[in-house]
C-alpha cells in the first residue's frame, strides 16, 4: 500500500500521480539520450531514495507471463500461437474466436483476459507475501 510514511496515512491516487509525474518531469526535462532524444533511463533505487513517501516494489510480472506461456494447460490456455481476434484498424477480421479464454493472445502480441487474470493472481500473491514478510520484520 502506498502510504505517507511519516504519518502512515494513505496517499490519494491524485497525490501519487502528482508525485510520480513531477519526479519524472524534473528528472528528465533536461536529459538527452545517446540518440538525442529528451529523457533518460531511471533506476528504481533512485526513485525509491528520492520519493521516500511512496512504497515502490519491483514485481516478477515478466516471469509470470512466461510461466503462463511455458505451462499453458495449468491456466486453461490451449492455444499459445494464434490470436483470438484480429483488429479492424489493421483491416483484419475482428470477430472473436469461440473461446477467447483458451487463447494466450487475444490480438497479435497482446495477451488475453485469461492470461492477465492468471498473471494478476500471481502478482497479488507476490504482493501479499511481500507485505506479510515486511510486516513480520517490523514486529
Amino acid at each position: 500500500m502506498v502510504t505517507k510514511k511519516e504519518a502512515r496515512q494513505p496517499l490519494t491516487n491524485n497525490e501519487i500521480r502528482t508525485l510520480m509525474l513531477q519526479y519524472f518531469y524534473d528528472r528528465n526535462r533536461n536529459a538527452t539520450s545517446s540518440r538525442g532524444k529528451k529523457g533518460s533511463s531511471v533506476k528504481i533505487s533512485d526513485v525509491k531514495r528520492e520519493l521516500k513517501a511512496i512504497d515502490i516494489r519491483i514485481s516478477q510480472w515478466g516471469e509470470y507471463f512466461d510461466d503462463v506461456m511455458e505451462h499453458p494447460s495449468k491456466y486453461g490456455i490451449e492455444n499459445t500461437k494464434d490470436q483470438c481476434a484480429g483488429r479492424a484498424i489493421f483491416k483484419e477480421d475482428a470477430t472473436p474466436c469461440r473461446n477467447p479464454s483458451a487463447f494466450y493472445f487475444y490480438h497479435a502480441g497482446h495477451p488475453s483476459t485469461a492470461v492477465h487474470k492468471a498473471v494478476g493472481a500471481m502478482l497479488f500473491e507476490e504482493l501479499a507475501h511481500s507485505v506479510k514478510t515486511e510486516k513480520g520484520r517490523r514486529e
